[in-house]
């Protein structure tokens, strides 16, 4: 049976959306397939070397032994994994230049207004966490759990290496400079926006670090677009990772108040403290926006995709 022109484009439209959806779930396959791979055979190292030495009991020590070692071998997934991501950035479109010297110098000093922003960004989405929480049901609440766990108990140097240095990097390699820049090339800015925020929200795997990711990965875009370069979106994560571990290092001796707060007096207070940090980030954001011109940065190339967006 002879096929008609329509049929056979039609054929073609669905293989198109097959591969690009294949192409939006690589990136975030390969991550969790080379986490599971390093984690998986690093306890088999351990075990090995441990049966041979004759110390077969792995948690003589305590939980802090496993947490700790759960992860420097995640700390190992992302040391290996950023080459790998990094060269495949490299090979999207509009990103030749990614190793080259040519962006605007003048516009580096204007990073600084990254740091603000970070730091109001992560006040800002840990207290819609908090306020969520508090209508959150208990197996919501215990997703995190394991999450906490590993960060209670791990050394703060670890916890730094790896929340601020590490995972910004390759979580910003896979979610705004791989999926970001494919989901704009199949949507529009906002969906796609929406979207990579909405998966690096999910990629956390607990219902309390997913809103949280949610509002960040939103914000990255925002940083993104503006300083048009993967490192400004480093830099952001970053900042907003250390001013979350510094906040837990800063409240972590604290003693518990004897006198607990109500769910009423905790929802004024959360809706409270998200009006005035997110007033912040709309004021630094609105700063940005002025003072970072992307004609600066892409002088021949006119790009009114984003203006039109704000």
């Amino acid at each position: 049976m002879k096929r008609d022109y329509w049929s056979i484009k039609t054929e073609m439209k669905q293989d198109n959306i097959f591969k690009q959806i294949f192409m939006l779930i690589l990136p975030m396959a390969l991550y969790l397939g080379i986490q599971f791979f390093c984690v998986n055979f690093g306890y088999f190292l351990v075990v090995f070397f441990s049966a041979l030495f004759g110390k077969v009991d792995l948690a003589g020590d305590g939980v802090q032994v496993s947490t700790k070692l759960l992860l420097i071998l995640n700390m190992i997934a992302s040391i290996s994994a950023i080459p790998i991501f990094t060269m495949m950035y490299q090979r999207e479109e509009n990103h030749e230049s990614f190793w080259k010297n040519d962006y605007p110098v003048k516009l580096l000093g204007k990073f600084i207004w990254i740091i603000p922003f970070g730091l109001f960004a992560m006040l800002s989405a840990n207290f819609v966490v908090s306020f969520l929480s508090l209508f959150m049901p208990d197996f919501m609440i215990e997703s995190y759990s394991d999450t906490k766990e590993i960060i209670d108990n791990a050394p703060g140097s670890l916890q730094v290496i790896a929340s601020v240095i590490l995972a910004p990097i390759v979580e910003e390699l896979i979610f705004r400079g791989l999926i970001y820049t494919r989901l704009k090339q199949m949507t529009s800015l906002k969906a796609a926006a929406v979207i990579s925020a909405a998966l690096f929200g999910a990629f956390h795997m607990n219902w309390l670090q997913a809103p949280y990711a949610f509002l960040i990965g939103i914000m990255c875009v925002f940083v993104y677009e503006k300083y048009q370069t993967i490192f400004a979106t480093i830099f952001f994560h970053g900042m907003a990772n250390m001013f979350s571990v510094l906040s837990m290092f800063m409240l972590g001796g604290g003693g518990e108040s004897t006198e607990q707060p109500s769910t009423g007096q905790l929802v004024i207070a959360y809706i409270f403290w998200i009006w005035i940090t997110g007033a912040f980030v709309v004021l630094i954001g609105m700063i940005i926006n002025h003072r970072v011109k992307i004609k600066e940065i892409k002088k021949n190339e006119v790009i009114d995709d984003y203006d039109s967006m704000l």
